[in-house]
């Protein structure tokens, strides 16, 4: 009803809190070698990081709603490439709460792109700063303002110190949102776990999560941590070991693995899906999606797979 909805200044409030990157992009034809050079026939740099990429995203899909907004709360340095990502969500229409943090450098990473993966070298930088304190900050500064408010956050294993607590903040924040009287949901991206231990609490984190959008990798990384999805699923799924799994994330970064055989994912969208609050949707880069629904596993319907668009090619989830 309009008037209970007058006390909010909007309709809808998407804020994004996570990693702030500069891509540097060279295309190459095959991995490099220790001690030889190889061509590249460009090298670009690009605003990237999974949740500033989201944000500038969605910025420009919601530019001209006027009572629609999106924000971006992340860490960068005092420095070109700091400036350059500020720039960027500008154009993109994005509200900007980037923060610079002292003495450190902005988040880099090389992208050595293949005509079917990449390979990725990074250096977190100041986004290894964010922590629970700049989500606060985000409360306070946009999320009571709108009828609806989803959350967003990504790049959880480049932010070492955003771990500590989370699943319980997001319990108080969507708590906190429903007595304003908003509608609240949260979306989580992890990002690929450099370590090989898929752990660092997300298990608790996945409980307070309404959608989790995993790729492939990272799924069967963090599907294996669940107690009843371990070696023996994936090997009698036919498709390859846990330190294989470990090694492929380190080396890729994720969305390295197209497997012929798919039940493993299936498997692991189906163990996942029971531990958020609605669904898991794996994303598989040209092979399109996989979406588990809590409800859906519960029914023990199978995972649903969707392809992708013809004519698109997806970059990022």
């Amino acid at each position: 009803p309009a008037q209970a909805d007058a006390h909010f200044e909007r309709d809808v409030d998407v804020c994004i809190i996570g990693d702030a990157f500069v891509d540097i992009v060279a295309p190459v034809a095959a991995m490099p070698q220790w001690g030889k050079d190889l061509e590249s026939p460009s090298i670009g740099q690009m605003a990237g990081g999974s949740a500033l990429n989201v944000a500038v995203g969605l910025g420009e899909l919601m530019r001209g709603r006027a009572r629609a907004q999106c924000s971006f709360f992340g860490l960068v340095g005092d420095d070109e490439f700091g400036a350059f990502l500020r720039r960027r969500l500008s154009a993109a229409g994005v509200r900007d709460h980037t923060e610079t943090a002292a003495g450190q450098s902005t988040g880099c990473c090389i992208v050595l792109s293949g005509a079917t993966d990449r390979g990725f070298v990074t250096s977190v930088g100041a986004t290894g700063l964010l922590s629970r304190a700049h989500l606060l900050r985000l409360e306070d500064e946009d999320a009571g303002r709108a009828r609806r408010v989803h959350l967003h956050i990504s790049g959880y294993f480049s932010c070492p110190s955003l771990q500590l607590g989370l699943a319980e903040h997001l319990r108080g924040f969507r708590k906190r949102a429903e007595d304003r009287g908003q509608l609240c949901t949260i979306s989580f991206d992890t990002n690929c776990d450099a370590s090989g231990q898929w752990n660092s609490g997300v298990q608790d984190v996945l409980r307070e999560v309404d959608v989790f959008l995993p790729n492939e990798v990272e799924a069967l990384g963090i599907a294996q941590r669940f107690g009843d999805f371990g070696q023996d699923t994936l090997q009698a799924s036919g498709l390859l070991s846990l330190d294989a799994l470990d090694a492929m994330a380190g080396v890729s970064g994720g969305g390295a693995l197209h497997p012929d055989n798919k039940s493993a994912l299936s498997m692991a969208a189906d163990r996942l899906a029971l531990a958020v609050r609605h669904a898991v949707i794996i994303t598989c880069g040209e092979d399109g999606c996989i979406l588990q629904t809590h409800a859906a596993k519960k029914a023990r319907e199978a995972p649903r797979r969707f392809a992708a668009p013809k004519g698109i090619q997806p970059v990022d989830a």
